[in-house]
């Protein structure tokens, strides 16, 4: 089943998919989402597991390491996004995920902008917000570093489970004699 026919819709490439999400159709804004095999030269219309963006035109999409990046656009009664999904082909989901980190940073809702990558960073470039034009360049690291968090629950196992190879004899392939007592050690902690 090939797309209706569409203006202002954004398409991504992911290995010989092309996708298509949204746009314009003449009377209403779309969400929905179509690929086309590169190789069969045939369309079919993805069936999204759960909720897909709301209708828009003008957004970007982009591939990161075959995963698309949805950002922007303008929904009904040209009302702007500025907010980012993505959507996994394997689980043919889409995920709410604004992933700008301070609020500052965050790009302005706008529509007709571009969006490309360089290595893991996506830059949002310029667009519009009704008469407005904007002239700016927003970068999205998409793989930033990982929060560490030890929670309560897990220090305590933690420093337990360091305790628990001190001194021990499992471990070891060195023993003191302290106080005329065995200390077990290890040669490489020893060094």
């Amino acid at each position: 089943m090939r797309p209706p026919p569409r203006a202002n819709h954004s398409s991504a490439l992911i290995k010989n998919n092309l996708y298509i999400f949204g746009g314009w159709d003449g009377s209403k804004r779309l969400n929905d989402l179509f690929v086309m095999n590169l190789d069969t030269k045939i369309w079919s219309q993805v069936t999204v597991d759960g909720e897909s963006p709301p209708p828009r035109a003008g957004m970007s999409l982009c591939n990161v390491r075959d995963t698309l990046y949805l950002f922007g656009g303008s929904g009904p009664h040209a009302q702007c996004f500025n907010d980012l999904y993505t959507f996994d082909p394997g689980s043919a989901s889409w995920q709410h995920c604004n992933n700008f980190t301070d609020s500052k940073l965050t790009p302005k809702m706008r529509a007709g902008h571009s969006m490309t990558l360089v290595g893991t960073k996506l830059y949002i470039i310029g667009g519009s917000y009704g008469q407005d034009y904007l002239k700016d360049v927003y970068e999205l690291d998409t793989d930033p570093e990982p929060d560490w968090d030890f929670g309560h629950s897990a220090k305590p196992r933690l420093c337990a489970a360091v305790r628990d190879m001190v001194n021990n004899p499992q471990f070891s392939d060195v023993t003191f004699l302290v106080e005329n007592k065995p200390f077990y050690a290890h040669k490489v902690i020893v060094a």
